[in-house]
Parts: C-alpha cells; structure tokens; sequence
C-alpha cells in the first residue's frame, strides 16, 4: 500500500510545539536554569483502523420532502407528520406497554450510516512529523508539550445512498473524504523518588494531569454532484497521565507513557513505549511503538478507531 507523507504542514505544527515551549522557558522563574530540558522531533507511521458514522433522525432530515409529498398524494393538510408523532407514542403504549414509547419512537427513526476507514474512504498509513518537549524543574514541578498531526484523506465509494450532515449523497458515485485528530498535548506531573536496582539502573514514576486539544475536522464531498458537507471543532480533553521509565545511567532507557480518558460519549486512550539509546554529547536516537484509540461523538459525527505504528525520533537532552 502506497505511504504518503506531508511534511510541509506537519512541520507547522511541530514547530508550534518548539516555540510555545521556549516561550515556557525564557518566561519561568531563575529556578528553571538547572532544569532538565529534552527536545524531541521524528516521525510516527500512523495506520488508521476504524470508521467515522453519523447518527441522524429520519423525520427530521427528510421532514422537508415527506410534507411535500404527503401534500400532493395524500388527502391531509400539512401537519400529517406533526399529528402522527404525536398519535404514535399512543399505539406504541397500547401495542406495547412494556415498552418507553420515546425510545420506541427513537429507535424506529434514528439511523446510523457508517463510514469504514479502509473499506469505504481509502483511508492508507502515512508517516507524519511530530514534535514534544519536556521540562524538568524539580520532583512537583515538571511539564511536557508534543504535537502530533493526525489526517487523512481518501477517494471511495458506496452502493448504497448515505447521509452526512443531513446532506444525502448519492450512491456509486466517487466521494472524497477527510478525517483530521490533529492535537496538542499539555501535561504537568510529578517525578516520583527512583527506585535503584543498582549502581547504574534505577525505575523512574511519572504521574500528572493532559490536557489534549484535539482541532477536529470531517467532511465529505462528491464532485460528481456539487454536495459537500463538512463540521470542524475543537476539542478539550482532560486527562490522565502516567509513565515509567527504566534507565541505565544516561546511556540507555526503556521508556513507557499512558494518557487517558473517559468522559460522557468520549474516549481517548494513548499508550506509547520508546528506547532510547545515547549517541553523543546531548544527542539521543529513540525509536518505538505508539497505539491510539480515540472514540469522539462530536455533533452527531463519531469518529472511533485506532490509530497505531512505529516511530523514530532525534533526542537532544541539556
């Protein structure tokens, strides 16, 4: 399968991540001259593994062309659709009583139309640039930032017509999609007492608090027909941040890293594990494996799957 790449806006954002972390810096009390600062900038290959599905009343987006139907064919005025819902929850009472009729209403309306990553949007695996930084000040006062690009784009089709948006495409006619996660991650922890095993090795615990701004975009457009529909928003995540790290003095690491949350309709799990090997002077070469697992309900629009792959990174340490 074809890798694709996009340095040029994955730099942007990388970039972002450098400057608001010399900002931190140059603006931190005296005490940060002695901190521990690690740079860091690579490449992540992402494979996308899911769907993106939009969940849509009937009614409402159909209303429209039923009243104009029901106005020609059928012998009622145009508040047939507005008396039948309100005459329905009756029958469904009687029919079955046993049975809420908001949600027999709601489950016979509502529909889903679902979007496979791979299958139906062509979504392939890219290698992306990202970018994250850390300041060690003291055991309580410590900070991380990264950015991490994360979009992708594909041409498809469908044999069955689909909504999105409330916009109806047509079926087996090309459509293009996009799907961007792009987020920034903010983090403060505390670096617990080490644990020595020996002169050298010794286990470090990381515990802390993310915040995670997630700039969220979908959109589906089918040149063939002019229809196009599109939603962007951004999004906070707080969440829970804990990593470990087994060190052999300055020249080797095993390094693992979680974040996670759970909140409402929401998930995000991050999980990344990284060896680092000291080269030179301030420089590291690490590289390792990062998987993560997103499940955002953004106005109607759900986007879930995993998003996962090796990478590599350049490491300078002062």
């Amino acid at each position: 399968m074809l890798l694709k790449t996009r340095y040029p806006d994955d730099m942007r954002y990388v970039c972002r991540v450098f400057l608001f972390a010399v900002l931190c810096v140059s603006h931190t009390p005296l005490p940060c001259l002695s901190a521990r600062v690690e740079i860091a900038a690579g490449a992540w290959h992402q494979s996308p593994n899911g769907s993106v599905a939009y969940t849509y009343n009937v009614l409402d987006v159909m209303g429209g062309q039923a009243r104009d139907i029901v106005d020609d064919l059928l012998p009622f005025d145009g508040f047939f659709l507005e008396r039948l819902s309100k005459s329905a929850p009756d029958l469904y009472h009687r029919d079955s009583p046993s049975t809420s009729a908001g949600r027999a209403l709601s489950d016979l309306f509502t529909r889903t139309d679902k979007l496979d990553f791979t299958d139906d949007c062509s979504f392939e695996p890219a290698w992306r640039l990202s970018g994250r930084c850390r300041i060690l000040i003291s055991p309580f006062m410590n900070f991380s930032f990264s950015a991490t690009p994360l979009e992708f784009e594909g041409t498809g089709s469908l044999e069955d017509a689909f909504y999105f948006l409330d916009i109806l495409f047509d079926p087996a006619m090309d459509f293009h999609s996009r799907l961007k996660l792009t987020h920034y991650d903010v983090a403060w922890f505390a670096d617990l007492s080490p644990i020595t095993i020996d002169h050298d090795r010794s286990i470090h615990t990381e515990i802390g608090l993310n915040v995670r701004i997630v700039d969220f975009h979908a959109g589906i457009s089918q040149h063939d027909t002019g229809l196009s529909a599109s939603s962007s928003s951004t999004v906070p995540l707080p969440m829970l941040y804990l990593a470990m790290q087994l060190a052999d003095g300055d020249a080797m690491a095993l390094e693992f890293e979680a974040r996670g949350t759970r909140y409402s309709d929401d998930y995000v799990y991050d999980l990344t594990g990284r060896f680092r090997y000291h080269v030179t002077g301030p420089l590291h070469l690490s590289a390792g494996f990062r998987h993560l697992y997103v499940d955002l309900d953004i106005v109607d629009i759900d986007a879930e799957g995993t998003f996962s792959g090796p990478f590599v990174e350049t490491v300078l340490i002062f």
